[in-house]
């Protein structure tokens, strides 16, 4: 079997068509040892019921800086430790309790009621852009829907000026490449003008609150508890990047599979209401996120490997929703499948807290196109069709179609 590097798992060759090697990886070896630069170890994790232990597990961690020596943050440059700060008070970073009170904190900002009101607007901002290609006849569906449907809409819930949202599609672009294809200098460089803006965002907040998202996370209080700056900063990167990445990528990727698979689209277009259940086959079949990070706080043994304290964990969703143990045919894409108890999301505490607006956002992006441009279809062929690099994050860098 080939020797992997982890960035192996992030080069748009391996996004083009990942599936045969998580099959490999999950028939030979679904504790996948890779030896990193500084000499430690991360293991790639491929099976469906040891990503959902793992996932529950106390002993996989996701704050890094438990594991991290003292006189190793001591001896960091300002700059990362600040940003290493900065990023490490967010809830995907935080295990409990802190993850606790951060995400019960944030959830009186971000309920369930408030993103069902939204459908209203989501259905408004989905037709004007629609409107707009609709004489054209064709468009990039990535760059003039896909991306400015989720963009606009975590813009407007946060209370960021939408003029402003160019600016997130090149930081998160940025943000979410392979590390290997970046220098730590423009890695800093990118990220701290994000905060630089964030932080500004928040001091205008601050002196002129509305009913935002942002400001209503800066008034949030349970017992005399509150998000501190960092806290606030740090959650802000976390919604306006991941919250609109995976949308993106749910509505590319799957407005792809459905344009390979005709036969499935004309039944969505048939029946409609089928559209519930063919967002979740559509995570599953082809997951906007590939993979999420664990630690090991201590020695784990697992199937008769050793998982030492420290190594880096990485849990494959994409394979495990693609293991027929659990999904009958997995490579079939089935809009009607049922159970479909998929991990596009995670699983256990660090379930993604976005997850009802990319699913209420993904619902009327495809019912929408689909009852728009019923003879929407590919102007290229599908292997011609461009992937990003990126670890962790599965998207086209673009996605031409006419209609």
């Amino acid at each position: 079997m080939p020797d992997y590097t982890l960035a192996d798992f992030g080069t748009p060759a391996f996004n083009q068509n990942p599936f045969p090697i998580w099959e490999q990886l999950r028939q030979n070896e679904p504790l996948y040892r890779m030896d990193l630069p500084d000499g430690s170890h991360a293991w790639m994790i491929t099976h469906y019921d040891d990503i959902l232990a793992i996932s529950k597990d106390p002993r996989f961690i996701r704050d890094a800086k438990k594991l991290v020596p003292e006189e190793v943050r001591e001896n960091m440059p300002p700059s990362v430790a600040a940003v290493r700060r900065m990023l490490g008070q967010q809830m995907m970073n935080a295990d409990p309790p802190e993850h606790t009170r951060l995400r019960q904190l944030v959830s009186k900002a971000f309920t369930p009621r408030m993103v069902e009101q939204l459908r209203g607007r989501i259905q408004q901002i989905t037709d004007e852009l629609l409107d707009r290609v609709e004489a054209h006849g064709q468009m990039d569906l990535i760059a003039d829907f896909a991306f400015l449907l989720p963009v606009t809409v975590i813009c407007e819930m946060l209370g960021v000026p939408v003029e402003d949202r160019d600016k997130f599609r090149v930081w998160s672009s940025f943000l979410v490449k392979p590390r290997e294809e970046q220098s730590q200098m423009e890695f800093l460089t990118i990220l701290n003008g994000f905060i630089d803006y964030i932080k500004a965002l928040l001091e205008e907040k601050r002196s002129y609150p509305d009913e935002k998202l942002l400001s209503r996370l800066i008034r949030v209080e349970e017992a005399g508890d509150k998000l501190s700056q960092d806290e606030l900063i740090s959650m802000a990167f976390l919604l306006l990047v991941a919250g609109y990445e995976t949308t993106v990528n749910l509505i590319g990727n799957g407005s792809l599979a459905l344009l390979l698979h005709p036969q499935q689209m004309r039944k969505l277009q048939k029946e409609p209401a089928l559209i519930v259940n063919a967002v979740e086959e559509l995570l599953r079949y082809s997951a906007p996120i590939t993979l999420t990070q664990r630690w090991a706080n201590e020695d784990v043994e697992l199937h008769g490997k050793h998982i030492a304290r420290g190594d880096a964990v990485y849990l494959a969703l994409m394979a495990a929703n693609h293991e027929p143990a659990h999904f009958p045919n997995p490579e079939e894409l089935d809009l009607a499948r049922e159970p479909n108890e998929h991990l596009a999301f995670g699983k256990g505490l660090h379930f993604c807290l976005g997850a009802p607006l990319a699913r209420l956002e993904g619902q009327i992006a495809l019912q929408t196109l689909l009852r728009r441009f019923p003879n929407l279809h590919l102007t290229v062929k599908p292997e011609e069709l461009k992937w990003r690099a990126s670890l962790g994050f599965r998207g086209l860098q673009a996605l031409p179609v006419a209609f």
